[in-house]
């Protein structure tokens, strides 16, 4: 029989490597069927433990630690309310739907804030996986808000080079201001999702909120599949966005929060969404 002495540690979804902490912990106790373990446990406040695991054929726990929302495939591309403190909350589903109508919904959305005063927004990115960056933070800002440089590798020289000009979002026609402003990320939210986030995180009076960062997945990957053993295909980017001082744009390490939302029992296992509320309190304070 393996023994295995766990310490189980919640907060090691939020270690280094960006989500990497998060995947550690959700596959801690997860092993082949038929997998025996010996572990000591104690609970807040109790004597150490101990108890024979076997690893069985379950997906159930697996599935209830999705990053991934189960929400109705009839969802709006964004989503607003007031929230009874009176903070604007605004969710942006998708970037990869009627970009139209996203940019309307968004657009009268924050007419209606504008309109009843409130005193901040919370923009909850979370469960968008991206689509087309949209330059939905030009509508918060006059200014360019400068954002990655896109490269492209050569053969030839067996280098990356610039391709075009550095990306920016730009002010849009229609504008507006509130004095603070909530960005909500995760692992879910990744691509065009962070690029949008990204750009607002520039903007004046904003700070990020989340338990962790978003995706960390921006760069191209090339649609050619090299068939591996086994029936496994690999793809490989040949594009990447740098930033001036030559370090990556979000690959690899995704949009961070600047407002780090513990992890802990209550808010894994109980129904308050303590993240949103750690972002309208951000706002409120």
């Amino acid at each position: 029989m393996q023994v295995v002495e766990v310490g189980v540690d919640l907060e090691i979804a939020n270690a280094g490597g960006q989500n990497l902490g998060l995947d550690q912990a959700t596959y801690l106790l997860r092993a082949p069927v038929g997998t025996t373990a010996e572990i000591g446990f104690a609970n807040p406040g109790g004597a150490t433990q101990s108890a024979t695991l076997r690893a069985i054929a379950e997906y159930e726990s697996l599935f209830a630690n999705s990053i991934y929302d189960d929400a109705p495939p009839t969802e709006l591309p964004v989503e607003a309310e007031i929230l009874p403190s009176g903070v604007g909350y605004l969710q942006v589903n998708t970037n990869f739907d009627d970009l139209h109508l996203i940019l309307r919904l968004f657009e009268r959305a924050l007419s209606t804030f504008e309109s009843e005063g409130v005193p901040g927004v919370v923009l909850d990115m979370r469960q968008n996986s991206g689509g087309f960056p949209l330059g939905l933070a030009g509508y918060f800002s006059d200014q360019e808000i400068l954002m990655g440089q896109d490269e492209q590798y050569n053969p030839a020289t067996g280098a990356f080079e610039t391709d075009g000009l550095r990306d920016k979002v730009l002010p849009n026609e229609r504008q507006f201001r509130f004095e603070k402003l909530a960005i909500l990320v995760g692992p879910a939210c990744a691509s065009a999702c962070e690029f949008e986030s990204a750009a607002f995180s520039q903007l004046p009076g904003a700070v990020v909120v989340g338990h962790y960062p978003s995706a960390g997945i921006y760069a191209s990957v090339i649609p050619d599949e090299y068939r591996m053993p086994e029936g496994l295909t690999l793809q490989f980017s040949k594009w990447r966005s740098t930033l001036p001082d030559g370090s990556l744009f979000l690959e690899g390490t995704g949009v961070v929060p600047g407002i780090d939302v513990p992890v802990t029992a209550e808010s894994l296992l109980g129904d308050d969404d303590v993240e949103l509320a750690a972002a309208e309190q951000a706002i409120l304070n």
